[in-house]
């Protein structure tokens, strides 16, 4: 356009077009990714909720007098119902957020207030163990990329099951602060015995097993190997080389959808770890409130909490789907 003409009204601006048809490509793609996370949820709890009522026994069975109690009690938990009721019935209350009250754990407690402290203490855990698990697959990615013994050793640590390692994690520490103890070189540390003692070192050993001993590694190592191969060799960085900018600016600033891509790929394994660890590190977490539930049979506290992890990996991927749309200009191109 000239200098001093005005834009006639038919005729619109290539850059605001360009503009509106990028803003309406993410929100159409954003309003894809949310609609597929609701199904996924929604299939989530029918799932769970058929598991858990075809699960042998109940709440009721734990009870001394279970026989004379079950006629009363099965009517007032519904448990005496068809099971296409109850399944129809149990999704309704879910889709509304009433999650119940406990049955077993705290007998009447409202699962959703249960729900809420055991997911308070476990973001602790939970948060540190991905950036455990991302920035160690990046790191480790990068030194895999120098020396062939890294991605060895990575794949040999991945098979090792948690369990395993805080059993191993717990009683080499404990043997050795005992050792020194012995000999007089330490006095007694605060944390000592792992786990009994609330510490920071133990919740820094919990954080790192449930990262990278929880199946997911070797993988994420294999990913940010690729990905950090395909970037270092890209155009965009063979430019910054040229011109002597610096190189790891411009990688990290693309590496950000990646590690978004791997974090949502991790917390699936990285929540179910937590049953585990919780309970081996000896916090009062959801994974720990999980184990308790199914062991006392208080279906609607499973129930809820699996409901809520479901809910936690869909809205990963969905907040992982939205950086990446953001950060990567490529994903918003028709």
């Amino acid at each position: 356009m000239a200098p001093g003409e005005r834009a006639s009204p038919g005729r619109a601006d290539p850059a605001l077009a360009g503009i509106r048809a990028g803003l309406l490509r993410v929100l159409a793609l954003a309003g894809g990714r949310l609609l597929w996370a609701a199904a996924s949820l929604a299939g989530a709890v029918a799932l769970i909720q058929a598991m858990v009522m075809l699960a042998p026994g109940d709440a009721i069975d734990l009870l001394p007098d279970a026989e004379r109690l079950r006629p009363l009690l099965a009517q007032e938990w519904g448990l005496d119902q068809p099971f296409a009721q109850r399944l129809w019935t149990g999704v309704a209350r879910v889709a509304t957020g009433d999650l119940g009250h406990s049955l077993s754990y705290q007998p009447g407690r409202p699962v959703a207030e249960l729900l809420l402290l055991g997911g308070r203490s476990s973001l602790g855990l939970l948060l540190p163990a991905m950036i455990a698990a991302v920035g160690g697959a990046v790191g480790l990615g990068w030194a895999g990329l120098r020396w062939g013994w890294v991605r060895r050793w990575v794949r040999g640590l991945s098979v090792i099951p948690a369990f395993l390692t805080s059993f191993g994690l717990i009683s080499g520490i404990n043997a050795l602060c005992w050792a020194m103890m012995e000999a007089g070189w330490i006095a007694r540390p605060g944390w000592f015995t792992l786990p009994d003692a609330e510490s920071v070192l133990r919740d820094a050993l919990a954080a790192l097993v449930l990262g990278w001993a929880s199946g997911t590694l070797a993988g994420l190592h294999r990913q940010a190997e690729l990905d950090l191969q395909a970037l270092l060799s890209a155009p965009f960085v063979d430019a910054a080389r040229a011109i002597g900018a610096p190189v790891w600016p411009v990688v990290a600033r693309n590496l950000l959808p990646v590690t978004a891509g791997m974090a949502a790929a991790a917390l699936p394994a990285i929540l179910g770890g937590l049953v585990v660890v919780e309970k081996l590190f000896l916090r009062n977490g959801a994974g720990a409130m999980l184990w308790e539930a199914c062991r006392l049979r208080d279906y609607p506290l499973v129930t809820g909490l699996a409901v809520g992890a479901a809910a936690v990996v869909c809205a990963g991927g969905f907040g992982s789907d939205l950086l990446r749309l953001w950060s990567d200009p490529r994903l918003r191109t028709p």
